[in-house]
């Protein structure tokens, strides 16, 4: 493959690598406007695996390369977000993670 260039108009990115065109826009989704994510009632393991979920689903989104590598195709088009917004997002995304683990009562575990 042959990398072509880049260009940037209006708040779009869109770059050619041979004939694939990648292209990321404004209306793509966003890990900023991810849902908060609310710990199930059950068992820990069950919490454990929630939270887990939850949060491979926000890597997938937030770096799509990561995605493509690993099997996952959703976001095959996008490319990962770096502006300074989003390292502000994966941040506090990381904290809520932290703070629902931490809500997790690993005593209760059958």
């Amino acid at each position: 493959l042959k990398f072509v260039g880049h260009r940037v108009e209006q708040g779009q990115i869109s770059m050619q690598i041979g004939g694939l065109t990648l292209q990321d826009s404004a209306e793509a989704p966003s890990v900023a406007d991810e849902e908060k994510f609310k710990l199930p009632a059950g068992t820990a393991e069950e919490q454990l695996k929630a939270v887990f979920d939850w949060d491979f689903r926000f890597q997938l989104r937030d770096n799509p390369e990561f995605g493509t590598q690993a099997g996952f195709h959703e976001h095959d088009a996008r490319l990962q977000d770096l502006s300074p917004q989003s390292w502000d997002a994966r941040v506090e995304h990381n904290k809520e993670v932290a703070a629902v683990l931490d809500g997790i009562n690993l005593s209760d575990s059958s």
